[in-house]
């Protein structure tokens, strides 16, 4: 089922969520699209201050990281890791894979296309409320679609 978020408001909170308190291998998938310009956070899971442990999934505004692109978020590494490609006005398939304890493997995908590779550590545990539409503080909101969000503890393949 598809979801609307208006970039003001529109968060869904779920709580401490101990199931999202991913350390190691992860895979995060969705059908998104973007209305507005404004950054916005697919899914946040870490604090939202520093050191900022945790992980998230969010659309960038920052022009240094390429705006509307795609990003993924671990403490591990401190730093945004992007895809290649803005994301669309209509619906489209995003994923972020990422595998290894150490320097792991990062990879963005885009309807089942890879959109981009990085490495990265595994981010630490944030035991807060994670947040779909925002960041953890209820901020940072969404703006435009999202469905089908999904979250595994494990580094998916591409044909899976």
């Amino acid at each position: 089922m598809a979801r609307e978020f208006d970039a003001v408001d529109d968060t869904i909170s779920l709580g401490a969520a101990a199931v999202l308190q991913i350390t190691g291998d992860i895979t995060v998938a969705c059908y998104c699209y973007r209305v507005g310009g404004s950054e916005g956070h697919i899914l946040g899971c870490y604090e939202s201050a520093s050191p900022f442990i945790g992980w998230a999934v969010a659309r960038a505004q920052d022009i240094e990281i390429g705006a509307d692109t795609f990003k993924y978020w671990s403490d591990g590494n401190g730093a945004w890791r992007r895809a290649n490609t803005a994301v669309g006005t209509t619906f489209e398939h995003r994923a972020v894979v990422v595998s290894g304890t150490g320097a792991g493997a990062g990879t963005f995908y885009l309807n089942g296309a890879t959109d981009g590779t990085f490495t990265q550590t595994a981010p630490g545990s944030f035991t807060g409320t994670k947040r779909i539409g925002s960041r953890s503080d209820a901020t940072r909101f969404w703006d435009g679609g999202l469905a089908h969000l999904a979250v595994w503890n494990i580094a998916l393949s591409a044909v899976e």
